[in-house]
């Protein structure tokens, strides 16, 4: 009632459309709208979560492969010869070889006899040379994938000049004096 009035059976049925419009608002703002704004953040968080566990398979596989490939037979991951110069002399041979077909000039390669890890023999050689510095991430990245392995240590690394000054192109000359050391097992002729 307004005013006093009755409210003739189309203003009663107006009302309760009004209400009834009323109610539904407030149910779907304070109920159904919050619980599908929930699923969507859920919805979002389990996209990122199956995102991460794929991720982590990847991983884990990877995992699983180097673990094989670290468990195959230490022949293929150690150097064998009749004694330490014989190793050193493999080992100067194949890093002349690669340091050539990436581009870099070796200047001297002299054994060593400092020890890369104390549980580890090895065979060492200091290396100098000069050559660009794309040459010698080829090289560094030749040498990380040998087989059988080989490690890198003390790397020292310097611009370089030559007595003709730089070459006309040549980007970023370098000179590098480093160590590299083989693990070898006695005896074989690998």
């Amino acid at each position: 009632m307004m005013g006093g009035k009755p409210l003739s059976p189309r203003g009663r049925r107006l009302a309760a459309l009004a209400l009834l419009g009323l109610g539904l608002w407030l149910v779907w703002a304070g109920l159904v709208s919050p619980l599908i704004a929930a699923q969507d953040e859920l919805n979002v968080r389990i996209a990122s979560a199956r995102g991460q566990l794929g991720r982590l398979e990847t991983i884990i596989a990877r995992t699983q492969a180097s673990a094989d490939i670290e468990t195959a037979d230490t022949a293929n991951r150690t150097w064998a010869g009749a004694s330490k110069p014989v190793i050193a002399a493999k080992v100067q041979k194949q890093v002349q070889s690669q340091a050539t077909s990436s581009g870099i000039t070796i200047v001297t390669v002299a054994p060593t006899q400092s020890a890369f890890a104390k549980d580890i023999d090895t065979a060492g050689l200091v290396v100098e040379g000069h050559g660009e510095i794309a040459a010698f991430v080829d090289l560094f990245a030749a040498l990380e994938r040998n087989r059988p392995i080989l490690f890198v240590d003390h790397l020292v690394l310097r611009r370089y000049q030559g007595s003709t000054g730089p070459k006309p192109g040549e980007r970023l000359p370098l000179s590098a004096r480093f160590e590299i050391h083989a693990p070898y097992r006695p005896g074989g002729n690998s």
